[in-house]
């Protein structure tokens, strides 16, 4: 049965059923080709596990009584608040308790939902004739939204009623999601005419107050997060080709600064291991010992870089199984294997997330290791990124930009240096996994601090 919540005591009888019920939340936004920084709450959806009762909550819908909802505090009920697109959701309200309904199809199955067909005919009808058209939820009737919800709670319901929780699915629950929520919605200042110029007109609709917003998305394969919003590939930015140029300070007396890890994956790998590389550049370390000399040209370094790429990506060959470092990867690379035969699975190193036999097709020795190694990366970052996260909350400086071995920061004079040394300290870990700092004017012409 359809109740639209629109009077005071629908809205009581609402929360008092709230009160002791674990709850599916799915939000509508007004414009759903728009980040949902830039659009606003259009309806609401409840399903209430434990009453099995469903309710639409209007916010803002032409078909709707004017009817304000002063908070919603009643959600804090203690019980577990299954959400979709809970990175989204927090843009409207940071509510304890929110659980991705993505994330539970994620650990299951390493997807997401596919929900593409729980849309209504008019739904398809509207989305397909009036992409471009502004706030186009608001067209469609409450109803057909309600048809929608209903149709991805049958989707979802089994898997939630199942679901438990642990540690590892709440790191990535809070830990990863909720820090990517953060850096989205400090968004990315740009230089409107060069933005515009360099990405197409059609990117006007996504700009709003010069300010453009990432997408990032973690249900990918190996774990990495994809990043990438109304035909911008933000976690690929070409350094070469202009395209980092229209991306500058929102302060006036701002810069850009960037770390970048040094040989990220190298010094992972190695710090998993137990390979010391004692301080030393590594490219320059790795090469004295494939061309057994202690004076490294440039030519050796800059092929150093190419071997170690070539080896740490497409198999260790039994030639360099000499070098101290590439035979322990070696070793835990065929470690690894053997576990993932045994039992099945091998967990991920930080969170240890599972990642089973089922989930993946042609599966060999090396794709495994260059699974996990990313899923190394990934973790790694997102337990530093809530760190640094909580540091920067209280200052006028923000995190803009994260990519596999890299970040980026708006960062306000006034916040002083110190800001960027102990940004610094966070990110490195104390000491284990080294940067280089560039600051600059804009994304493109960044040099060395």
């Amino acid at each position: 049965m359809l109740v639209v919540v629109e009077t005071n005591p629908l809205l009581e009888k609402l929360k008092s059923e709230v009160k002791d019920s674990r709850l599916i939340l799915i939000p509508i936004w007004k414009d759903p080709n728009q980040h949902p920084r830039n659009t606003k709450l259009s309806c609401l959806y409840f399903y209430l596990i434990d009453h099995n009762k469903s309710y639409i909550l209007p916010i803002d819908h032409p078909e709707a009584i004017d009817f304000e909802v002063k908070s919603f505090k009643f959600l804090n009920n203690g019980k577990e608040k299954f959400v979709l697109d809970k990175k989204s959701f927090l843009f409207f309200k940071r509510i304890p308790g929110l659980i991705d309904i993505d994330l539970v199809s994620y650990f299951n199955t390493n997807k997401p939902y596919d929900l593409e067909n729980c849309f209504t005919s008019c739904h398809r009808y509207y989305y397909n004739r009036l992409y471009d058209f502004k706030d186009v939820n608001l067209i469609i009737p409450i109803l057909k939204h309600f048809e929608y919800c209903e149709n991805v709670r049958w989707i979802v319901l089994n898997d939630i009623v199942d679901w438990e929780p642990s540690e590892t699915f709440n790191g990535y629950n809070n830990d990863i999601i909720e820090s990517l929520s953060w850096v989205e919605s400090n968004g990315l200042r740009v230089n409107t005419p060069q933005f515009v110029n360099r990405f197409g007109k059609d990117q006007n609709k996504h700009i709003s107050r010069s300010t453009v917003y990432t997408r990032y998305n973690i249900y990918t394969t190996t774990g990495r997060p994809s990043n990438s919003f109304g035909g911008v590939n933000y976690a690929g930015l070409n350094k070469d080709d202009g395209s980092r140029i229209p991306f500058v300070s929102r302060f006036s007396n701002g810069l850009l600064v960037q770390y970048d890890y040094d040989a990220y994956h190298l010094q992972l790998i190695a710090n998993m291991v137990g390979y010391d590389f004692r301080g030393e550049n590594i490219h320059n370390h790795l090469a004295k010992l494939y061309f057994d000399t202690d004076n490294v040209t440039p030519e050796q370094y800059k092929e150093s870089k190419q071997v170690s790429f070539k080896l740490l990506y497409g198999g260790i060959s039994r030639m360099y199984r000499t070098v101290p470092f590439f035979n322990k990867v070696n070793e835990y690379i065929d470690d690894l294997w053997d576990i993932y035969n045994k039992y099945g699975y091998v967990e991920t190193p930080v969170y240890k997330k599972k990642l089973k036999r089922e989930f993946f097709t042609d599966m060999n020795k090396n794709k495994l290791f260059n699974y996990v190694l990313q899923a190394l990366e990934t973790e790694t970052n997102f337990n530093i990124l809530s760190k640094v996260l909580k540091f920067l909350q209280d200052s006028k400086s923000k995190l803009v930009l994260y990519t596999y071995d890299s970040y980026l920061i708006d960062f306000c004079l006034d916040d002083g240096r110190e800001l960027l040394d102990t940004f610094k300290g966070l990110i490195e870990n104390d000491g284990k996994l080294p940067t280089t700092i560039s600051y600059g004017a804009n994304y493109s012409e960044l040099r060395e601090l």
